[in-house]
């Protein structure tokens, strides 16, 4: 592998799914010194989903796997989005998947001589702690100064919007008593209770900056202020000015009143949610055991060859108020 790049370090992202991470790496994105892989097709920053890819494309050191992951891997949305070039990691062959990801993002940040390149840390990573913990030592070898920026979003908030993203706007009310529908609201319940701990251990062991959803979207210039003091760089005004389109689940607020009964959501959090709270590992399992599956399904995105033949025609991003996911 070559010789690793020492003037650029990483921001993690810390987040949950519907928490606010997408809305934090673009605003960290909109500063000139920031970089990552975005477009619109994928709301602004890219999934890396880094331990995902990791499970799936396993040994690197085999030869046959290796030419089917580089091959498959630089076809898809993130490898063209860094600006991956496929020749050189087959010059510099990669030891594993991570090291192959530390390096595509490090030479995308260089190529737009920022000082930092941006990354949503796997949300796989709080549900397998040896993994993380292995993860995590590796970007502290390989870095000076790693950053943690974490985001919680309160836990009504995040049920609605992963709730919504499931159901059509014509059938909200048919299918909020459905078994499905309340199966789901459960297990998202659990995983809530199992995730806010993780992202606040992690942003606190790395001395990083814990930020609130609600603080990022109602005062988005102080937040801005914040980070820029955190990561020692000089405010930037074009933090506060949007790129992509919302990436918000609701069009009215009579959405987010219809998609889960009040009574419900009242049981969800007073009862259930406190009770795996106080024992995270347990709906870390429950996690575990739900996600066994995606093991087995390849992580990558199409989108943009996707458009490109015009199988996939999204609406334009356009400029808007501060994000609301």
């Amino acid at each position: 592998m070559a010789e690793r790049i020492t003037a650029v370090n990483p921001i993690f992202v810390v987040g949950m799914n519907r928490g606010g991470s997408t809305l934090l790496s673009n605003i960290l994105c909109r500063h000139p010194h920031v970089v990552a892989p975005q477009h619109r097709l994928h709301s602004g920053c890219h999934e890396s989903q880094v331990l995902r890819h990791a499970w799936y494309w396993g040994d690197l050191s085999d030869t046959s796997n290796f030419i089917r992951f580089l091959e498959l891997y630089s076809s898809g949305d993130f490898f063209a989005l860094a600006e991956g070039d496929k020749e050189y990691f087959y010059k510099h062959r990669p030891d594993d998947f991570y090291h192959f990801f530390f390096e595509l993002m490090d030479r995308f940040a260089v190529r737009h001589s920022a000082k930092y390149r941006t990354t949503k840390l796997d949300q796989e990573f709080y549900h397998h702690p040896s993994e993380l913990n292995h993860f995590l030592s590796m970007v502290r070898d390989r870095y000076d100064a790693p950053k943690f920026i974490g985001i919680l979003r309160d836990f009504p908030e995040v049920l609605k919007s992963r709730l919504r993203k499931r159901v059509q706007a014509d059938n909200l009310r048919r299918v909020r008593f459905s078994i499905p529908h309340q199966w789901f609201a459960l297990s998202q319940t659990i995983r809530y209770a199992a995730e806010r701990p993780r992202i606040q251990q992690i942003v606190y062991d790395w001395n990083g900056l814990m930020l609130d959803f609600r603080d990022v979207v109602d005062d988005l210039e102080h937040t801005a202020h914040r980070i820029c003091s955190y990561l020692n760089l000089e405010y930037s005004p074009r933090m506060l000015k949007r790129q992509f389109a919302r990436n918000t689940s609701f069009s009215d607020a009579r959405e987010r009143q219809q998609i889960i009964a009040p009574w419900q959501l009242w049981l969800l959090d007073r009862l259930v949610r406190p009770v795996f709270a106080t024992v995270p590992s347990l709906g870390s399992m429950w996690r575990r055991m739900r996600s066994a599956r995606d093991r087995q399904r390849c992580p990558l995105y199409w989108r943009l060859l996707a458009e490109e033949y015009s199988l996939y025609s999204p609406q334009k991003a356009q400029e808007e108020p501060p994000d609301n996911v």
